[in-house]
Order: C-alpha cells, then sequence, then structure tokens
C-alpha cells in the first residue's frame, strides 16, 4: 500500500510536470526564434531516443546522425519484487511514469527536439498500439495506444518493437550495402529476430507487427517440454536470459546422480534465480563445468533448431548476433551456434555459407538507440 500511494504521488508529480515542460519549450522558442526556425527546417530529425528493454531501458538524445547523453535504468516489469501485489495495469501505469519523467528530463535539456523514437520489448501494430509484452507484463495486460504516450510526453512518438528498430543500425550500415536482407537476432531477457529487406525498405513484418517472434517457436514438442511463455516448449523457454534456468532445472533433474551432482552449480538451482543463476551459469561454464557445459550447448541446439528454419524461409544475407545473454557467454557462443547449424544441414546453404551469415553486433549496446534515431526519420 506504500509503494501504491508513493506511486500515485509520482503520477501526480509527472501530470504536473508534463504541463510545466509544455510551458517551458514554448518560452525557450519565444526567447530563442532563430534556434527555433533553424531546428523546425532541419533535414534530419532530432528526437529522444529509447530502447525499452525487458531489463534495461536506455534513453538518450539524438542529433540526427549519433546518439548521446545516454542514461540506463532498471526497467520496471511485473517480476520485480517491489512490484509484487500490483495489478498488471499499475504496473503499466508505472512503466508509464517512469518514462514520462526521464523524457521530461531530456526535454529540458533539448527543448527542439521533433519526436520520441521508441523500441518496445513487444508486438506493436502499425498504430503504434503496444499489442502486448510478455517479459513486462504478460499476455493479459490491456493494449496502450500511441495516444496515451503522446499525452503524457507533450511530444509525437514513433515506436516500433526493439529488435524491429534496432535492425535498423545495421540494414543502414554501409558494411552490409551489398546485402538485400539483413537480420539482427537477439538472445537476451527474450529471443527474437527481424529482418530488413532492402528491396521493399522495409522490415519484413505484417500491420499487427507479427513477423520474427522466433522465441515463441515451439521447438520442443516432448512429454516432458517446458512450460513456455506463449506456448509450451517455446524456444524463450529453453534459451532465453530468463528462461534458461528452467532448462538448466530439468537436466539437472535427469543427471542428478551424473553431471549435476558434480556440478560447481549443484544445490545452486534451488537457491538463486534469474540474472543471478545466469551469473553463475556463465561463470561455471568458463570454468569447464561440464553441467553449466551442457546446458548451454542443449540451449544452442534448440536455437538452431529455430534458426534453421528463418534461414529456409528468409534467406538472409547477414544475421547479426546480439543479446546480453549470447554476448555473456562470449565468442564460443557464436560459435558453438553456426557448428550446430552446419550440423543440421540447413538446405542450400553450405558450412561456408553459414559461417559468414552468422556474425556479431557492434558489441556497443548502442544498437537500439541508433536504431531508433534511424526510425525517427519515419515522423520527417
Amino acid at each position: 500500500m506504500k509503494f501504491l500511494t508513493r506511486t500515485l504521488a509520482l503520477s501526480t508529480f509527472l501530470l504536473t510536470s508534463t504541463s510545466m515542460h509544455a510551458a517551458t519549450r514554448a518560452l525557450a522558442q519565444q526567447a530563442n526564434p532563430a534556434s527555433a526556425d533553424i531546428s523546425a527546417h532541419q533535414e534530419s530529425v532530432q528526437a529522444i531516443v529509447i530502447d525499452a528493454g525487458a531489463t534495461n531501458t536506455r534513453i538518450g538524445y539524438w542529433n540526427g546522425t549519433e546518439v548521446s547523453n545516454i542514461k540506463i535504468i532498471k526497467t520496471p516489469h511485473y517480476r520485480m519484487p517491489a512490484l509484487q501485489g500490483l495489478s498488471i495495469k499499475e504496473v503499466q501505469q508505472i512503466w508509464i511514469e517512469t518514462l514520462t519523467q526521464l523524457v521530461y528530463d531530456y526535454h529540458i535539456q533539448y527543448p527542439f527536439v521533433q519526436c520520441v523514437s521508441i523500441g518496445f520489448p513487444g508486438p506493436v501494430d502499425a498504430n503504434g498500439t503496444i499489442v502486448c509484452a510478455l517479459g513486462l507484463w504478460t499476455a493479459q495486460a490491456p493494449q496502450i495506444p500511441k495516444t496515451v504516450l503522446e499525452k503524457h510526453f507533450d511530444l509525437p512518438v514513433v515506436i516500433a518493437d526493439d529488435v524491429r528498430v534496432a535492425v535498423l543500425r545495421y540494414a543502414h550500415d554501409q558494411r552490409y550495402q551489398h546485402c538485400n536482407r539483413v537480420a539482427l537476432f537477439t538472445v537476451s531477457s527474450g529471443i527474437a529476430i527481424k529482418c530488413y529487406d532492402r528491396y521493399s525498405q522495409r522490415v519484413m513484418v505484417d500491420g499487427k507487427g507479427r513477423g520474427g517472434a522466433i522465441g515463441c517457436m515451439q521447438v520442443d514438442d516432448s512429454n516432458n517440454r517446458l512450460t513456455g511463455w506463449a506456448i509450451s516448449g517455446d524456444l524463450s523457454s529453453y534459451a532465453s536470459g530468463i528462461g534458461i534456468i528452467n532448462l538448466a532445472r530439468r537436466l539437472a533433474r535427469e543427471n542428478a546422480q551424473g553431471l549435476y551432482k558434480a556440478s560447481i552449480l549443484n544445490d545452486v538451482l534451488t537457491s538463486t534465480e534469474g540474472e543471478q543463476f545466469n551469473v553463475l551459469l556463465i561463470d561455471a561454464y568458463k570454468k569447464d563445468d561440464p553441467f553449466a557445459h551442457k546446458v548451454i550447448t542443449t540451449s544452442i541446439d534448440y536455437v538452431a533448431k529455430a534458426l534453421s528454419h528463418f534461414i529456409l524461409l528468409t534467406t538472409p544475407d547477414i544475421i547479426v548476433l546480439t543479446g546480453g545473454f549470447a554476448q555473456a557467454v562470449g565468442d564460443s557462443y557464436r560459435t558453438m551456434l553456426v557448428s550446430a547449424l552446419q550440423k543440421r544441414k540447413v538446405f542450400g546453404f553450405s558450412d561456408a555459407e553459414l559461417e559468414a551469415m552468422i556474425q556479431w553486433d557492434m558489441h556497443d549496446d548502442l544498437n537500439g538507440l541508433i536504431g531508433a534515431g534511424m526510425q525517427a526519420r519515419d515522423f520527417a
């Protein structure tokens, strides 16, 4: 109750702040009309850019060519201990209010931005309506129209799902201009892939934001398949930063008297959760713990199973690998993924083509923010 009271107080403050912000911006334009006129006629759109991940949210200022003044905060979501007991709608409101405060602070610093460009961790339809976010609010959460965000921010909003936004960075990268189809594949809190088609000059999704939800693909239809986010046996339950602990628990049961008994992770599965377990798992893997190695290689086998279907259906020229979990495992993640794909003998693709196809991202955590900057061009 105390937390909810504080939340309601924050809501009142933010609603007041956004109204004050509109007045502040008007005063700034009156005080410096020449700057306001230049800003309005710039060829490149200036924007507040947000990469709203399921774990962390990044925000920065896009000046038309690059991003700066980056801040990172934890994303409010229903799994947070501090938010336990609140309804999903209340958690959604906290998420909106958190972004509103960030946007307000940035708009004060950059009063001539023209929009807020957001990459969101879930499907967004062609009208900018947030359809759902399994990692933030569960499947039962109400949809959020873009107009709700615009009312809070006092700025126009351009929004799409985060991987759809992030792939724009590589679609427009000079290194990949010879590629007709450029895909971005993320293995992080969630798992998703999006492909940019240069022929049509668009990311391959439909009007409801569907397409590339590879984490929701069923990769296990056995009787002991894991309970999934979307469906039982889905890839996210076996390979995402949130789901891999469930795979580890199943393998521990299956190897209780073998690899798990001798593992430095023995008994850890019953006393740790989520991110904490992932740190221990990856540390054990890098110390050549056989059980940790089995968990990660089994997970990657499931990833290769799903990714091989994507390759067959979309024929990408390049797949850029990204995501906090894959990067934490290190270079061996890509090596094992390529090997697993080659063992599957993806029809029509040679081992050399698969090796060249899977490439690491820039490793700078800027995919979402730079992609959001490029998305902001849609506002022009």
